[in-house]
């Protein structure tokens, strides 16, 4: 059993790979295929134990040759694929699950997967607007709160100098 160490140096190559590539987590998660929650877990290191079919699918998602996360695991660097390209390629599919699902269950499946990647990317892009807005509006807070503060000081000092002309 490999100890947390190791499965930080794993997580962080994962992450490594998958910003060189300018791969999101999703796009790991969709061509593993993984749940975005589990790709989320080997990046964080947060657990020590995987099935072989967990890591051969982040294997594959990477684009890295079979065994390459235990390479990881034992101090070495993993391998890349002979395929690698600049997108995840697809995981392969046994060709009986393939028949089983017959061709209007894999058009659905398809279809309802560009779906979930449109609906990822939209609320991506809401998300990075709502962030944009609120920082906008902080900073507009800010500028609103120093010019309160200086015509506060202003006022305070106009005060003091009526109070000493008064004494006087």
């Amino acid at each position: 059993m490999h100890s947390q160490e190791d499965w930080q140096r794993v997580a962080k190559a994962v992450v490594e790979r998958r910003n060189d590539r300018g791969w999101t987590q999703v796009d790991i998660a969709v061509t593993g295929p993984l749940s975005v929650d589990r790709v989320q877990a080997i990046e964080g290191a947060r657990s020590t134990r995987y099935s072989p079919r967990t890591i051969a699918n982040l294997e594959r998602a990477l684009e890295w040759q079979k065994g390459s996360v235990q390479a990881i695991l034992d101090g070495k660097e993993p391998t890349p694929a002979e395929s690698a390209g600049t997108q995840p390629s697809a995981p392969e599919v046994d060709a009986p699950t393939a028949i089983e699902l017959g061709p209007d269950a894999a058009a659905a499946t398809l279809k309802a997967l560009q779906q979930i990647t449109e609906t990822l990317k939209r609320e991506r892009e809401e998300r990075e607007i709502r962030d944009r807005e609120e920082r906008e509006a902080r900073e507009a807070l800010r500028r609103q709160l120093s010019e309160v503060s200086a015509k506060l000081d202003r006022l305070e000092s106009a005060v003091d100098g009526k109070e000493e002309r008064d004494s006087a």
